[in-house]
């Protein structure tokens, strides 16, 4: 029996090391591969000029140095990439289950990567310590490998080919790729809180075949160098037969994923927290706003008069004239402008909010009818009647109250500071939210070092921390509204109103809905809020998000030096609102479906007062964290709104992301000569889509 010792030695030829190929490149990644299969056929002829067994042993070290050497960068690639093959194709046999016809397909590719990674593992275990394992355990190893047996490792590489990419039998079925993005429009109002997104997961699957052809290649190769020692000849037929079906399966997994790419979604969305809607962890909202507000026309009469009616008063400010408390009772005054007003019955009961809580009124009755959602009261309860000055009944109005003075605990403004990467340092943007600090809401970005062919290095990725803000409150007010200040070294630097941040109030109240990507060749690095227009404009300027962007090397995976610039939409043309239908407290419904259609702006308003008693800003904002996992780099974030699809409820503004772009980058060509080459060897039909399939 051959004794096998594993001996690694050097060369008398240096070699060089091989380098981590691109996966999105063919040839560079055949080349990889094939450098390998080049070494073991030129040393089939020194196999047969062998004398003795101590040269026989030192060509098998050599055979193993340079399969260790390749092994090595083979799971290097899963290393750099963050992922693991069982681990991938289990993720998306979970979150294909709403495709049925997709199930059996990926189940099956499933159950047969993971025999292939199987035989993996135990190829690695017989190349570092061969001289543990006896001969007939290797040999069984080099047959199962290189045989045409059903259940071998060439079986299993031709199943998975046919099983993603129909060859003969496209008439009857099209990709794998193509038959997911079919369910991809169907679905995509459900679609959400997945950790790719359809453009991704596509990308996912072909590394996911491409680095299952890789092993299965190093794994034919080295069996064919190892076999002579077993079984006396020559396998150069053999082995490039090997080269031809490794590069043809590939080049069409390629050519089938590029292809569905150019048509695949790149947004990620996230779902209704499964939990429950909670206030600081999955939402936000502007407090002390838009609310219904009940008032005594004694204190808000232009001439401190009760002969008006309710209707006839119009836009008024709370003058608080009437002393009598035992008429009038405001836990919370409107400091701002009352409009809109009416006379409903004249006994109330009120239920009002604590002076912390952001709602105004849990709930009120009058006229017999409850306004909002009773319950036993947990605030203040009293009942304000109405009451005569001389002649003149002094009634109460419900009212709508637009705060636009500072108190506290109100959260009325939006941050329009930049949130943005350090770029300097080869940082982009693989995340966004919103949170709330200091009576102003932020927008806040993930970043991430970029690496090379789009990815973005294991461990680099946290949340840029924002800027540090106080709010003076009236201790400074700009036009009446309130102020903010920048804190930095300890000294306050006063910001500006319209341009670092600005107050959403009655008359400057509009969000446009965009999605805003950058352009080919650029990567995101930063978001913000802005007005539309110029400043100097102080109502009716509405607020639109605008990206960041900068142009990088995918290959090298560096920013490159030069000008970044700021994106938005481009929209300037009309636009369709958000249309609410009398729209109850938006934390009440967990079905929320996001609007699809392009060129949307929405109106802050107050909730409905017969459902909500009038105490909410509505939309609220979905503050949950949207990133993914793993990161990527992005092209760019959309603002929508999701609600009730009949408008009964406020709703939430959501942000979605879009991933990073890097099609243009797939190149699944081969040499001609190398290609006709192979295609003679291969004698199977290129993949061809049996149709195109437009997606919206």
């Amino acid at each position: 029996m051959l004794l096998f010792r594993m001996i690694l030695i050097i060369s008398v030829v240096q070699v060089e090391p091989f380098g981590l190929p691109s996966l999105g490149d063919l040839w560079k990644f055949t080349k990889f591969a094939f450098e390998l299969g080049g070494k073991i056929k030129s040393g089939y002829d020194v196999i047969e000029g062998l004398i003795n067994p101590d040269q026989t042993e030192k060509l098998i070290g050599q055979i193993l140095t340079e399969v260790t050497a390749i092994t090595k960068k083979v799971d290097a690639l899963e290393v750099r990439l963050d992922i693991k093959l069982d681990q991938i194709v289990e993720s998306l046999v979970e979150r294909i289950t709403l495709v049925q016809k997709l199930d059996a397909s990926f189940l099956e590719l499933h159950k047969m990567i993971v025999r292939i990674d199987d035989m993996w593992e135990n190829f690695l275990s017989y190349t570092k310590q061969m001289q543990k394992f006896n001969n007939d355990t290797i040999g069984g190893f080099i047959d199962v490998a290189t045989g045409p047996q059903q259940g071998g490792l060439q079986d299993l590489l031709e199943q998975i080919h046919r099983l993603i990419v129909p060859l003969r039998t496209a008439h009857i079925r099209d990709s794998v790729f193509l038959t997911l993005l079919e369910e991809q429009k169907a679905t995509q109002l459900i679609t959400c809180d997945q950790p790719l997104s359809n453009y991704g997961t596509i990308y996912q699957i072909y590394t996911t075949l491409a680095l299952t052809e890789l092993r299965g290649y190093v794994m034919t190769v080295a069996s064919y160098g190892l076999k002579p020692f077993f079984k006396k000849g020559k396998y150069i037929g053999e082995m490039d037969n090997a080269d031809a079906k490794f590069a043809m399966r590939t080049q069409n997994y390629l050519g089938a994923a590029k292809q569905a790419m150019g048509i695949a979604h790149k947004d990620i969305r996230r779902c209704d927290p499964r939990e429950g809607w909670a206030r600081g962890r999955s939402f936000l909202e502007l407090k002390r706003l838009f609310q219904a507000y009940i008032v005594n026309e004694a204190d808000m009469a232009p001439e401190n008069t009760c002969k008006y009616t309710c209707e006839d008063i119009g836009d008024q400010t709370y003058r608080d004239r009437e002393v009598d408390w035992a008429h009038n009772s405001y836990l919370k005054p409107c400091y701002g402008r009352i409009h809109s007003c009416w006379k409903p019955a004249d006994k109330f009961s009120i239920c009002e909010a604590p002076w912390e809580d952001a709602r105004r009124y849990f709930w009120f009755k009058t006229g017999g009818k409850f306004y909002g959602e009773y319950s036993p009261c947990m605030g203040s309860l009293f009942f304000p009647v109405k009451w005569y000055r001389g002649m003149y009944k002094c009634d109460y109005c419900l009212c709508t109250c637009d705060s636009e003075k500072p108190t506290t605990n109100d959260v009325r403004a939006l941050s329009f500071r930049e949130a943005r990467t350090d770029h300097r340092n080869s940082k982009v943007m693989i995340g966004v939210r919103i949170i709330e600090t200091r009576g102003m809401l932020h927008l806040q970005v993930r970043e991430g070092t970029l690496q090379p062919q789009g990815t973005i290095l294991k461990g680099s990725d946290r949340w840029v921390p924002i800027e540090k803000f106080e709010d003076t409150g009236y201790r400074d007010l700009d036009e009446g509204y309130g102020s903010f200040v920048l804190v930095r070294n300890g000294k306050w630097e006063k910001l500006k109103m319209g341009k670092d941040y600005d107050f959403i109030r009655g008359s400057q109240n509009i969000l446009h809905l965009d999605d805003v990507s950058v352009p080919e060749g650029r990567v995101a690095i930063g978001v913000r809020f802005k007005h539309v227009n110029d400043i100097s404009q102080k109502t009716n300027n509405p607020i639109e998000i605008e990206v960041l962007s900068a142009p990088y090397n995918y290959e090298s995976g560096s920013l490159i030096v030069g000008p970044v610039t700021w994106i938005n939409s481009g929209v300037r043309s009309a636009r369709k609102s958000i249309v609410f239908n009398s729209p109850d407290l938006p934390t009440k419904y967990m079905n929320n479906v996001p609007t699809l259609e392009k060129n949307l702006f929405v109106k802050f308003r107050a909730s409905d007062v017969d459902k909500d008693a009038g105490s909410s800003t509505v939309p609220f904002f979905d503050s949950q964290d949207m990133t993914l996992d793993p990161p990527v780099p992005l092209q760019g974030v959309g603002l929508f709104f999701k609600g009730h699809k009949d408008g009964w409820f406020g709703g939430f503004l959501a942000f979605r992301i879009y991933t990073l772009d890097f099609t243009k980058y797939l190149n699944p060509q081969l040499p001609t000569e190398k290609q006709k080459t192979y295609e003679k060897m291969y004698g199977q039909p290129l993949y061809t889509p049996s149709k195109n399939i437009a997606l919206a």
